[in-house]
């Protein structure tokens, strides 16, 4: 008995990494980030988020992130 509750656990925890870990759809993933955009620091804030978007099209031209956009 307890050896088939453990097999049923470890069979539905490699189901379970299968259905994260493999790709659902071309769905876009979503990454964020944390800059500052107003007071004194703004100005590294705005050149932090334009690099960060100049990044993210840089990845996607390449095929993006597991063949996802970003």
């Amino acid at each position: 008995m307890l050896k088939r509750m453990i097999y049923q656990r470890v069979v539905l925890a490699g189901l379970m990494v299968l259905h994260t870990c493999l790709p659902s759809s071309a769905e876009p993933l979503k990454i964020g980030m944390v800059a500052t955009l107003t007071g004194a620091a703004a100005e590294p804030g705005r050149d932090e988020t334009q690099c960060a978007k100049l990044a993210a099209e840089e990845v996607n031209k390449a095929g993006g992130v597991l063949g996802r956009p970003n």
